[in-house]
């Protein structure tokens, strides 16, 4: 009995001993286990991370655009005049002003226009091209129905001009309303309008406007003196302020890559 006994109590004991390494073993897989399951915060980290980025990739190519687009686009509409005067030809020239309205209205579109391109290529990269084509049909029913008041309302120059800037304004608003959607999704601002560069490329194109009114424009020569004049004093001054603010870094980047 007692030798019965004791060969119970050994079993028992290799019982629990190998119970307790398969506990063990369990518990260390366990362990492993728990090390190598993906949790969700780095993934969220991760996404937003992306998201981040993305929005500061998209507000430096809108203000690299900005930099360019919006002085142009206000010297040309101020050098207007004396470019068709110098372009327009035969019975062109006597409707000098009216081109000159339609292509000052048009000029001063052309940051808003470049920027909702740049907009929806942006939605089209996070899989949305539904919103740029919704958003685009509204502009444009807006633009249109401006357009047709002021071609009821204006006559001659000004309803020439009035055509121009309903284009102009349409895709400034569209501009604006799918800056604020992506911004909503993106859970960040997009910056659209930068305000130093359009308070300096107002300036600029103030200049050169004060140059070309205070000039004669009557000859094709007199026109090409003003308009070389204003061109150079605008876009020069403007350069060399942008050259000291540091915008010109990021344009010699992008052409290089």
């Amino acid at each position: 009995a007692p030798s019965s006994e004791i060969t119970i109590r050994k079993r028992n004991g290799r019982a629990r001993a190998s119970g307790g390494a398969v506990a063990s073993k369990c518990s260390s897989r366990r362990r492993k286990l728990w090390i190598f399951a993906p949790t969700p915060e780095p993934a969220s980290d991760a996404h937003r991370n992306e998201q981040q980025r993305f929005v500061r990739a998209t507000t430096g190519a809108l203000e690299q655009m900005a930099t360019l687009t919006i002085v142009v686009g206000g010297v040309l509409a101020a050098v207007a005049l004396p470019t068709m005067r110098i372009v327009a030809t035969g019975n062109a020239r006597g409707g000098a002003a009216m081109l000159a309205a339609a292509l000052a209205a048009l000029a001063v579109g052309l940051y808003p226009y470049s920027a909702f391109l740049m907009l929806s290529r942006a939605s089209y990269a996070l899989g949305d091209s539904r919103t740029p084509a919704l958003v685009a049909l509204a502009a444009g029913i807006a633009g249109a129905a401006t357009m047709i008041v002021g071609s009821v309302v204006f006559d001659g120059v000004a309803q020439v001009a009035v055509l121009g800037v309903g284009h102009s304004v349409a895709y400034l608003v569209a501009a604006i309303a799918l800056a604020r959607l992506l911004s909503g999704r993106l859970g960040s601002p997009l910056r659209l309008l930068p305000a130093g560069r359009v308070a300096a490329g107002i300036v600029a194109s103030l200049v050169a406007w004060a140059v070309v009114v205070s000039l004669p424009t009557t000859t094709r020569t007199d026109a090409l003196v003003a308009g070389v004049l204003a061109i150079g004093i605008g876009l020069g001054g403007y350069v060399v302020f942008a050259a000291r603010a540091g915008w010109l870094g990021s344009l010699r980047r992008m052409s290089a890559s």
